[in-house]
């Protein structure tokens, strides 16, 4: 859908300036985001914890960490979609998202104890909660027909080279100055987004009766098209988001099992924060190499069969992590797991805009924004708990089962969103 009142024309790769600014604004908080993934393993080492906590492993710590800004996330951002779309309004709720981020990031300079950094990283998750979905829904507004495939993934791709400098940048500022300069450095990425989202993106008003739709009732007869989605084409439609969004929960999960690790990994392959920070941010650059490519191609062949490939390949990649006997062969894997993750992201949220409803858009990309979300946090948490009680290699192997099972699920249930192209998807 293609707003009007647009205010910048600038083509880049087919996009508009208004598109190139949110993601570029998207790049520098997912800079702040994975920034903490490297730091958080190593800090906890460093600061004392009350005796509740005291007792756990310390992969499950930093599995609690890492994943409860995801959770918190998760959880909270279906509550911020809502409101954006019954206000009609997407920015309000970008900017103050993204202000919280930088102060909570600031947070971690003084804070002296797990405790705190639990509610530091609640924080950090209600901030991305308002934002994440916001964000989409105003991609999609500003998305021209026949291009939402290219914009989500011209998205995702911003994101991710911001996923990936941040671990590296991060991992350099502790090991040559501090753990500050490190939280600095990520307070300064979210503080650069806002002031992005300030100054060039335009607010876009959702229309008096998609708004109308959105509301828990139109005031005459407490209609919501969410509560009749079981039955019709609405009922339809949220059915196929959610089996979409269950791939996007397996595949985040699939990505994560290794963060709860790093202390036994770097054991394991003989590096340090550094040689860490380079095998993780792979995934990020064979994401990024693809993305966008794959987002264009989605527009011409459909998105079932990008999804589906991606699912195929996640198998057997998800299951080598566990199995890598250099930091080399583990970087490789994660590079051809970027690639894998391109094949099922953006044609993912490519599929939701195609299936837009008026009112409910930003609800409706929050069932994968939560869904990712979701598998975030779930990963940590299942790599650290499965190591610790059958073995480094098991959480690799379940995520590998996982990943077999929702890829049938993708190839017997979810429907094709171009149904014109539909014969033209090659399916593997």
């Amino acid at each position: 859908m293609v707003v009007g009142g647009r205010s910048g024309k600038l083509r880049v790769i087919g996009l508009n300036r208004e598109i190139v600014v949110l993601s570029l604004a998207r790049s520098a908080d997912a800079f702040c985001n994975s920034l903490l993934i490297v730091l958080l393993p190593l800090y906890v080492v460093s600061i004392p914890k009350r005796a509740i906590f005291s007792q756990l492993p310390e992969a499950t710590l930093v599995g609690i960490l890492l994943g409860l800004a995801s959770l918190a996330f998760a959880l909270l951002q279906p509550v911020a979609a809502a409101a954006s779309d019954k206000v009609g309004r997407r920015k309000p709720f970008i900017l103050a998202g993204l202000g919280v981020l930088t102060l909570a990031t600031l947070g971690f300079i003084p804070a002296g104890s797990y405790s705190a950094l639990v509610g530091l990283r609640t924080l950090q998750g209600m901030a991305i909660a308002a934002t994440i979905p916001t964000t989409l829904a105003l991609i999609a507004d500003y998305s021209e027909r026949g291009s939402v495939g290219g914009s989500m993934g011209a998205f995702s791709t911003a994101r991710m080279l911001g996923f990936a400098t941040g671990p590296l940048v991060g991992a350099y500022l502790k090991e040559t100055i501090s753990f500050e300069a490190a939280f600095i450095a990520g307070a300064v990425a979210a503080s650069v987004s806002l002031i992005l989202v300030l100054v060039f993106v335009p607010e876009v008003r959702v229309g008096e009766e998609a708004r109308r739709l959105g509301k828990q009732g139109d005031g005459r007869t407490g209609s919501d098209p969410l509560r009749e989605s079981n039955s019709g084409e609405v009922g339809r439609i949220m059915r196929q988001l959610i089996l979409v969004g269950v791939a996007i929960f397996v595949m985040a999960l699939s990505m994560g099992l290794m963060t709860a690790l790093e202390t036994e990994l770097n054991r394991r392959l003989n590096q340090n924060a550094i040689g860490y920070g380079i095998t993780f941010s792979m995934l990020t650059v064979g994401m990024l190499l693809f993305q966008i490519p794959i987002g264009h191609w989605s527009d011409r062949i459909g998105r079932k069969g990008p999804i589906l490939w991606g699912m195929v390949m996640m198998v057997p990649l998800t299951v080598l992590q566990g199995f890598a006997p250099s930091t080399f062969w583990l970087s490789v894997d994660r590079f051809f797991m970027g690639i894998a993750v391109a094949f099922i992201f953006g044609p993912s949220f490519a599929l939701v805009a195609d299936y837009g409803l008026p009112g409910l858009l930003a609800r409706q990309m929050s069932i994968l924004t939560m869904s990712f979300g979701l598998g975030i946090a779930a990963g940590p948490l299942v790599g650290g708990t499965l190591a610790g009680m059958l073995g480094f290699e098991a959480p690799f192997i379940a995520g590998g089962i996982l990943s077999a099972a929702a890829g049938v699920m993708v190839y017997l249930s979810v429907h094709e969103s171009l149904p014109a192209k539909k014969a033209e998807i090659p399916i593997p």
